[in-house]
Order: structure tokens, then sequence, then C-alpha cells
């Protein structure tokens, strides 16, 4: 999942895992074991997520869980009214 994520994401920054790993200052070899499946530490996760402009949750895959039908009306009433304030 971490690194289907991470190849999609550079490829939208016209970059490749090594490269990003390269400008980091990481071992060129991560990708090849993120590819394999292991996932790395946060600290190296946030670096990856700060230098592509995206969050740590994008990176691992995360989904955002869209509101309800109901919830997304409870929304746009409060930000109505608080525009309105």
């Amino acid at each position: 999942m971490f690194w289907n994520s991470f190849y999609n994401i550079c490829k939208l920054k016209k970059t490749t895992p090594t490269a990003v790993c390269k400008i980091l200052g990481l071992s060129t070899g991560l990708p090849t074991a993120w590819k394999n499946g292991t996932i790395p530490k946060g600290d190296i996760l946030v670096k990856l997520a700060e230098h592509l402009g995206c969050t740590t949750d994008e990176l691992l895959g995360v989904q955002k869980k869209q509101p309800t039908e109901k919830q997304a009306a409870l929304i746009q009433k409060l930000k109505e009214k608080l525009l309105n304030i």
C-alpha cells in the first residue's frame, strides 16, 4: 500500500523514488525494500511527505471517510450559520 502511493505521488511530481531518496540523503536501496512491503519509519515518512508536498496519510494510502448525506447537509448548515455571524 505505501509503495503504490509513494510511487504514484512521485510520478505525479515527475520524479522517481530513487531520486527522492538521493535528494533527502537516504539510501537508494530503500525504494526496493519499500517495494517489497516494508514501510518507512516515522521520521523518514515525514521527510518524504514534506519533500513531496503531501501528507503522511496520503503516502500511507489512508483514505478520508466521506461524510454521509445527512452529515454533509449538517456541515453545510453550520457553514452557512457561521458565515452569517
